[in-house]
């Protein structure tokens, strides 16, 4: 898995073909953070995903405020399937827990330990994980 900064949608791209020829699976797509707007998130998303599968880091979405970041996951799963065909959603519900315990078994409980992540990415990159929620 490669990893990018917050480029534009060309030089994402580019960096993307570079990744794959150097023996990539995957690459973490990072777009600009000021003036984005949900357009042009699912936009920079569904051209990036065209060269390599990508993860979206939701702490990157946030300059783009809550709402265009929820809007922009949810266009991308609605209307996006190539873009979104192995989206991964990796965190806890926003919901009251059923489950209490130390951070440690909350991680656990909601499948967020460092290997519990890795085997999910291993099963999305094979996609034996598509669109898990």
């Amino acid at each position: 898995i490669a990893a990018g900064d917050f480029w534009w949608t060309g030089k994402t791209v580019e960096f993307g073909k570079y990744a794959r020829s150097v023996g990539a699976d995957a690459y973490i797509a990072v777009p600009p953070i000021r003036g984005t707007t949900v357009d042009e998130l699912v936009a920079f998303y569904t051209t990036a995903s065209e060269v390599l599968p990508l993860f979206i880091l939701s702490g990157s979405l946030g300059a783009a405020g809550v709402d265009a970041a929820l809007g922009a996951v949810d266009v991308l799963l609605d209307k996006a399937p190539n873009a979104a065909s192995r989206l991964l959603r990796l965190g806890i519900p926003d919901t009251f827990s059923d489950k209490y315990g130390t951070q440690d078994e909350l991680l656990e409980y909601y499948g967020l330990q460092g290997p519990q992540i890795a085997q999910r990415i291993r099963e999305s990159l094979n996609g034996a994980g598509a669109q898990v929620a």
